[in-house]
Protein backbone atom coordinates (compact mmCIF):
# COMPACT_ATOMS: atom_id res chain seq x y z
CA UNK A 1 0.00 0.00 0.00
CA UNK A 2 2.22 2.05 1.09
CA UNK A 3 4.28 1.52 -2.53
CA UNK A 4 1.77 2.62 -4.31
CA UNK A 5 1.07 5.85 -2.28
CA UNK A 6 4.60 6.37 -3.20
CA UNK A 7 4.98 5.95 -6.88
CA UNK A 8 1.56 7.93 -7.30
CA UNK A 9 3.51 10.93 -5.02
CA UNK A 10 6.51 10.36 -7.57
CA UNK A 11 4.77 10.77 -10.83
CA UNK A 12 3.19 14.10 -9.26
CA UNK A 13 5.91 15.87 -7.84
CA UNK A 14 8.86 13.72 -10.27
CA UNK A 15 11.19 11.17 -8.49
CA UNK A 16 14.40 13.06 -7.34
CA UNK A 17 11.83 15.65 -5.33
CA UNK A 18 13.46 16.75 -1.85
CA UNK A 19 10.14 17.67 -0.39
CA UNK A 20 8.87 14.28 -1.25
CA UNK A 21 12.12 11.96 -0.15
CA UNK A 22 12.18 13.62 3.18
CA UNK A 23 8.30 12.84 3.27
CA UNK A 24 8.85 9.40 2.56
CA UNK A 25 12.26 8.62 4.98
CA UNK A 26 9.58 10.06 7.78
CA UNK A 27 6.78 7.97 6.82
CA UNK A 28 9.13 5.07 6.52
CA UNK A 29 10.95 5.52 10.00
CA UNK A 30 7.20 5.73 11.75
CA UNK A 31 6.36 2.44 10.01
CA UNK A 32 9.09 0.34 11.37
CA UNK A 33 8.85 2.14 14.49
CA UNK A 34 8.92 -0.60 17.29
CA UNK A 35 5.35 1.49 18.74
CA UNK A 36 3.62 1.73 15.92
CA UNK A 37 3.63 -2.06 15.33
CA UNK A 38 2.55 -2.51 18.72
CA UNK A 39 -0.49 -0.25 18.11
CA UNK A 40 -1.81 -1.42 15.03
CA UNK A 41 -1.44 -5.05 16.51
CA UNK A 42 -3.00 -4.43 19.57
CA UNK A 43 -5.78 -2.00 17.58
CA UNK A 44 -6.04 -5.29 15.07
CA UNK A 45 -6.59 -7.55 18.13
CA UNK A 46 -9.33 -5.35 20.12
CA UNK A 47 -11.35 -4.44 17.22
CA UNK A 48 -11.00 -8.69 15.44
CA UNK A 49 -14.63 -8.63 14.78
CA UNK A 50 -14.40 -5.26 12.87
CA UNK A 51 -11.67 -6.69 10.63
CA UNK A 52 -13.10 -10.34 10.48
CA UNK A 53 -16.71 -9.75 9.63
CA UNK A 54 -15.30 -6.90 7.12
CA UNK A 55 -13.06 -8.45 5.16
CA UNK A 56 -13.60 -12.20 5.69
CA UNK A 57 -17.41 -12.80 5.54
CA UNK A 58 -20.19 -12.13 2.64
CA UNK A 59 -22.72 -9.95 2.90
CA UNK A 60 -25.26 -12.61 2.27
CA UNK A 61 -24.63 -14.66 5.21
CA UNK A 62 -24.70 -11.42 7.55
CA UNK A 63 -28.10 -10.76 5.63
CA UNK A 64 -29.47 -14.63 5.98
CA UNK A 65 -28.17 -14.94 9.70
CA UNK A 66 -29.38 -11.15 10.99
CA UNK A 67 -31.75 -9.67 8.31
CA UNK A 68 -28.51 -6.33 7.85
CA UNK A 69 -26.85 -5.21 5.42
CA UNK A 70 -23.00 -5.90 6.36
CA UNK A 71 -22.56 -2.15 6.69
CA UNK A 72 -25.40 -1.85 9.13
CA UNK A 73 -24.08 -5.03 10.69
CA UNK A 74 -20.42 -3.97 11.18
CA UNK A 75 -22.45 0.05 12.10
CA UNK A 76 -24.01 -2.42 14.78
CA UNK A 77 -20.92 -3.95 16.28
CA UNK A 78 -18.81 -0.59 16.47
CA UNK A 79 -18.48 1.26 19.27
CA UNK A 80 -21.67 4.00 19.17
CA UNK A 81 -20.31 6.52 21.37
CA UNK A 82 -17.50 9.27 21.66
CA UNK A 83 -16.13 7.29 25.14
CA UNK A 84 -16.47 4.20 23.47
CA UNK A 85 -14.72 5.00 20.08
CA UNK A 86 -12.09 6.77 21.89
CA UNK A 87 -11.42 3.64 24.53
CA UNK A 88 -11.82 0.64 22.05
CA UNK A 89 -9.79 2.84 19.29
CA UNK A 90 -7.69 4.62 21.05
CA UNK A 91 -7.09 3.88 24.75
CA UNK A 92 -7.31 0.09 24.74
CA UNK A 93 -4.64 -0.57 22.19
CA UNK A 94 -2.58 2.44 23.61
CA UNK A 95 -2.58 0.55 26.71
CA UNK A 96 -1.49 -2.58 25.72
CA UNK A 97 1.32 -0.54 23.58
CA UNK A 98 2.61 0.82 26.88
CA UNK A 99 2.43 -2.57 28.47
CA UNK A 100 4.50 -4.75 25.33
CA UNK A 101 6.50 -1.31 24.99
CA UNK A 102 7.26 -0.76 28.72
CA UNK A 103 6.06 -3.14 31.33
CA UNK A 104 6.83 -6.50 29.22
CA UNK A 105 10.88 -5.97 28.90
CA UNK A 106 10.97 -5.34 32.87
CA UNK A 107 8.54 -9.16 33.51
CA UNK A 108 10.67 -10.63 30.32
CA UNK A 109 14.02 -9.75 31.59
CA UNK A 110 14.97 -12.51 34.87
CA UNK A 111 13.92 -14.95 32.31
CA UNK A 112 16.18 -13.80 29.39
CA UNK A 113 19.07 -13.55 31.68
CA UNK A 114 18.32 -17.26 33.32
CA UNK A 115 17.99 -18.11 29.29
CA UNK A 116 21.35 -17.24 28.68
CA UNK A 117 22.98 -18.28 32.32
CA UNK A 118 21.35 -21.93 31.01
CA UNK A 119 23.17 -21.41 27.49
CA UNK A 120 26.63 -20.65 29.47
CA UNK A 121 26.58 -23.51 31.32
CA UNK A 122 25.32 -25.91 29.31
CA UNK A 123 28.49 -24.65 26.86
CA UNK A 124 30.70 -25.02 29.83
CA UNK A 125 29.14 -28.47 30.43
CA UNK A 126 29.87 -29.43 26.79
CA UNK A 127 33.12 -27.73 27.05
CA UNK A 128 33.86 -30.48 29.82
CA UNK A 129 32.91 -33.04 28.51
CA UNK A 130 34.48 -32.55 25.29
CA UNK A 131 38.23 -31.77 27.36
CA UNK A 132 37.66 -34.91 29.14
CA UNK A 133 36.84 -36.97 25.64
CA UNK A 134 40.20 -35.17 24.27
CA UNK A 135 42.04 -36.03 27.58
CA UNK A 136 40.87 -40.23 27.30
CA UNK A 137 41.83 -39.84 23.59
CA UNK A 138 45.14 -38.40 24.77
CA UNK A 139 45.52 -41.37 27.25
CA UNK A 140 44.63 -43.92 24.53
CA UNK A 141 46.87 -42.65 22.57
CA UNK A 142 49.41 -42.33 24.69
CA UNK A 143 48.91 -46.55 25.84
CA UNK A 144 49.36 -47.61 22.21
CA UNK A 145 52.22 -45.37 21.81
CA UNK A 146 53.74 -46.97 24.87
CA UNK A 147 52.74 -50.54 23.58
CA UNK A 148 54.14 -50.13 20.27
CA UNK A 149 57.55 -48.62 21.98
CA UNK A 150 57.48 -51.99 23.90
CA UNK A 151 56.48 -54.16 21.50
CA UNK A 152 59.82 -52.79 19.41
CA UNK A 153 61.76 -52.90 22.63
CA UNK A 154 61.07 -56.34 22.83
CA UNK A 155 60.95 -57.21 18.93
CA UNK A 156 65.01 -55.87 19.46
CA UNK A 157 65.35 -57.95 22.40
CA UNK A 158 63.51 -60.97 21.46
CA UNK A 159 61.75 -61.11 18.45
CA UNK A 160 60.56 -64.02 19.26
CA UNK A 161 57.45 -62.61 21.74
CA UNK A 162 55.57 -60.96 19.21
CA UNK A 163 55.87 -63.58 16.77
CA UNK A 164 54.33 -66.11 18.89
CA UNK A 165 51.33 -63.56 18.71
CA UNK A 166 51.51 -63.16 15.62
CA UNK A 167 51.49 -66.77 14.88
CA UNK A 168 48.95 -67.91 17.26
CA UNK A 169 46.87 -65.09 15.17
CA UNK A 170 47.85 -67.23 11.96
CA UNK A 171 47.07 -70.42 13.42
CA UNK A 172 43.25 -68.92 13.87
CA UNK A 173 43.15 -67.84 9.91
CA UNK A 174 41.90 -70.18 7.11
CA UNK A 175 46.03 -69.42 6.07
CA UNK A 176 47.06 -72.19 9.00
CA UNK A 177 45.60 -75.29 6.88
CA UNK A 178 47.80 -74.27 3.48
CA UNK A 179 51.08 -73.81 5.20
CA UNK A 180 52.07 -77.40 4.67
CA UNK A 181 52.60 -76.64 1.23
CA UNK A 182 55.12 -74.41 2.10
CA UNK A 183 57.36 -77.16 4.62
CA UNK A 184 56.75 -79.75 1.76
CA UNK A 185 58.50 -76.97 -1.03
CA UNK A 186 61.13 -76.32 1.29
CA UNK A 187 61.97 -79.95 2.56
CA UNK A 188 60.55 -82.52 -0.68
CA UNK A 189 61.22 -80.31 -3.40
CA UNK A 190 63.89 -78.21 -2.53
CA UNK A 191 62.47 -74.71 -2.22
CA UNK A 192 60.35 -74.78 -5.58
CA UNK A 193 57.09 -73.19 -5.19
CA UNK A 194 56.10 -75.88 -8.60
CA UNK A 195 57.75 -78.57 -9.93
CA UNK A 196 56.66 -80.99 -12.38
CA UNK A 197 53.90 -80.99 -15.25
CA UNK A 198 50.45 -80.61 -14.98
CA UNK A 199 49.02 -83.42 -16.37
CA UNK A 200 51.71 -85.64 -14.27
CA UNK A 201 50.16 -87.10 -11.26
CA UNK A 202 53.38 -85.70 -9.39
CA UNK A 203 52.98 -82.42 -10.07
CA UNK A 204 53.25 -80.10 -6.90
CA UNK A 205 52.49 -76.16 -6.34
CA UNK A 206 52.61 -74.16 -3.53
CA UNK A 207 48.89 -72.84 -3.21
CA UNK A 208 48.96 -68.96 -4.22
CA UNK A 209 47.29 -68.13 -1.11
CA UNK A 210 49.66 -69.06 1.34
CA UNK A 211 52.26 -68.31 -0.56
CA UNK A 212 51.21 -64.43 -0.92
CA UNK A 213 50.59 -64.59 3.19
CA UNK A 214 54.02 -65.78 3.97
CA UNK A 215 55.61 -63.52 1.55
CA UNK A 216 53.72 -60.45 2.76
CA UNK A 217 54.69 -61.03 6.66
CA UNK A 218 58.27 -61.98 6.12
CA UNK A 219 58.18 -65.65 6.83
CA UNK A 220 59.88 -66.42 2.95
CA UNK A 221 62.13 -64.79 0.83
CA UNK A 222 61.01 -65.40 -3.16
CA UNK A 223 63.77 -65.57 -5.54
CA UNK A 224 62.62 -66.58 -9.17
CA UNK A 225 60.78 -70.11 -8.78
CA UNK A 226 62.55 -70.81 -5.06
CA UNK A 227 61.73 -70.32 -1.49
CA UNK A 228 63.96 -69.97 1.51
CA UNK A 229 62.42 -69.08 4.84
CA UNK A 230 63.07 -66.41 7.40
CA UNK A 231 64.38 -66.25 10.53
CA UNK A 232 60.31 -65.59 11.16
CA UNK A 233 59.53 -68.20 8.63
CA UNK A 234 62.09 -70.99 10.51
CA UNK A 235 59.90 -70.04 13.79
CA UNK A 236 56.64 -70.20 12.19
CA UNK A 237 57.90 -73.92 10.83
CA UNK A 238 58.62 -74.99 14.30
CA UNK A 239 55.49 -73.88 15.84
CA UNK A 240 53.47 -75.72 12.85
CA UNK A 241 55.45 -78.81 13.37
CA UNK A 242 54.91 -78.67 17.47
CA UNK A 243 51.36 -77.83 16.56
CA UNK A 244 50.75 -81.05 14.26
CA UNK A 245 52.74 -83.23 16.90
CA UNK A 246 50.40 -82.35 19.63
CA UNK A 247 47.48 -83.22 17.48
Amino acid sequence: MFENIKETLQQFFGKNNELLDSTNIAIEEKLVSPFYGYFITSFVIINWKLFYFALFIDQNIIFQKTGLLKNEFLNNISPQTTLEHLLQFIFYPLIITIFFFWVSPYITRPFFKKNLRNQKELKFIQLELEKKEVKAEKELLSEEVLKKREERRAEKIDPEILWDKEYQTFKRSSYYEKFQDIITSLYTHGGHMSEGNHWESDYFEVDKNILAYADSHNLVELNKNIISLSDKGKFFVKKYIENQGEI
